[in-house]
């Protein structure tokens, strides 16, 4: 995933990355709509996206199951670690290996997201609508930002090339870590 570094429009955000996740049809089908596409092209809209046809083809799996609802239910973001321990007492013959190919399976079915921070583990989120993150410098922590979409929408229509994909993590404190520091 390639990184750029955002004009000074942006002055509060560190980097935003173009990656080539197109699992991700939430966000595709909402650049598809600011960029004017018609719904006569192929794969924007759910009912002709072969993620979203995949998907529907999903072999069930009780390990998946379990992993998908710990994604839902830790909401805080969290690594396969993570999910990982909290699933394992459920099912103790999970392995760590089998929760990365569920997690990489449900992202590639458009059922999860991945939360990208660069150098670090991989995160999740439940959460498939377009939406931007704050990796916290303290704490590690990883919550959603409320990023200004119209200068992220300027931004991304200056470009020159196609932008097939769009995602901006802030680097700071979080709110909690703001608040100590503050005291």
């Amino acid at each position: 995933m390639e990184q750029q570094y955002l004009p000074d429009v942006l002055k509060d955000v560190k980097y935003y990355t173009f990656g080539d996740n197109r699992t991700e049809q939430a966000a595709r089908a909402y650049w598809a709509k600011i960029k004017g596409k018609t719904s006569s092209e192929p794969g924007l809209y759910p009912d002709t996206h072969p993620i979203r046809k995949r998907r529907k083809t999903m072999r069930y799996s009780k390990q998946r199951e379990l992993v998908l609802q710990k994604v839902e239910q830790l909401c805080d973001h969290p690594t396969a670690e993570e999910i990982f321990d909290l699933a394992a007492r459920e099912c103790p013959g999970l392995s760590l290996g089998t929760v990365y190919r569920n997690l990489n399976s449900l992202v590639e079915a458009g059922r999860v997201r991945r939360v990208s921070i660069p150098g670090k583990a991989d995160r999740f989120d439940h959460t498939l609508g377009w939406h931007s993150h704050l990796y916290c410098n303290c704490c590690g922590g990883v919550v959603d930002a409320d990023v200004d979409e119209k200068q992220v929408m300027k931004l991304v229509r200056r470009q020159k090339g196609v932008v097939e994909d769009c995602a901006v993590v802030l680097f700071g404190l979080c709110e909690a870590c703001a608040g100590k520091q503050a005291q």
